[in-house]
């Protein structure tokens, strides 16, 4: 993904104080409210974070292509897509991840953001569990 030096200044600067989680959360990570002490975690995490590993995603992670590592991947591969996923968007997935991997099939959340597995565990668990065999 390619980033203007002021969108990657802007995601740094999202993980700094408190505000500026409590605002990603609410309005770029998640669809469906969480519970108050998961949200706390998830602030108090952030926080917590070290600056190094603050800083990689935006300046390194975001930067990499995986596609030649994830061709190698030969198991029955299970992509849950969120509808609403602001940061691994579904358009994203199905044209740079989803045909990199041979054996992958992709699957919607409905009504659910980045967070899914915080926001609707139980819809991920059944996804899953459809998806194992026997």
């Amino acid at each position: 993904m390619n980033l203007t030096e002021a969108e990657r200044k802007q995601r740094i600067q999202a993980y700094e104080n408190r505000e500026a989680v409590e605002f990603l959360i609410q309005n770029v990570l998640t669809t469906v409210p969480l519970r108050s002490e998961i949200r706390e975690q998830i602030i108090e995490d952030t926080l917590k974070g070290a600056l190094p590993a603050k800083n990689a995603w935006p300046e390194k992670g975001l930067l990499e292509d995986i596609s030649d590592a994830v061709r190698d991947i030969c198991l029955p591969t299970l992509v849950l897509a969120s509808e609403n996923d602001q940061v691994e968007k579904i358009e994203v997935l199905e044209r740079a991840l989803v045909p990199s991997i041979p054996t992958a099939r992709m699957t919607t959340i409905s009504e659910t953001g980045h967070l899914s597995p915080l926001e609707v565990p139980d819809k991920i668990a059944s996804e899953i569990r459809a998806f194992l065999p026997g």
